[in-house]
């Protein structure tokens, strides 16, 4: 092997090493941890199952983010304009 592959060789396992200390930190992995309930809820809007993302989120807030939703309709305003005054209900 050359010193260039080898080089290379060796900048992409010291890549890799420090992925995976970054990846199995606990600051990571707690933050992993944090973000899948929503993660989970968004995986179940997508597929149109918006009754499982509601009990998956377990906010209690979907009769007000609901009420935000009715408020705002026919105003004229696009899905994105619903959709943030609703997530900050």
């Amino acid at each position: 092997m050359d010193s260039r592959s080898q080089t290379m060789m060796r900048e992409v396992i010291d890549r890799t090493l420090d992925f995976v200390k970054r990846a199995t930190a606990a600051p990571y992995q707690a933050a992993l941890r944090r973000g899948l309930p929503q993660a989970t809820a968004a995986s179940y809007v997508l597929a149109g199952n918006f009754r499982q993302a509601v009990s998956t989120s377990g906010d209690g807030r979907y009769a007000t983010a609901c009420a935000e939703f009715e408020k705002l309709k026919g105003k004229g305003l696009g899905y994105r304009d619903l959709g943030v005054p609703a997530a900050r209900a």
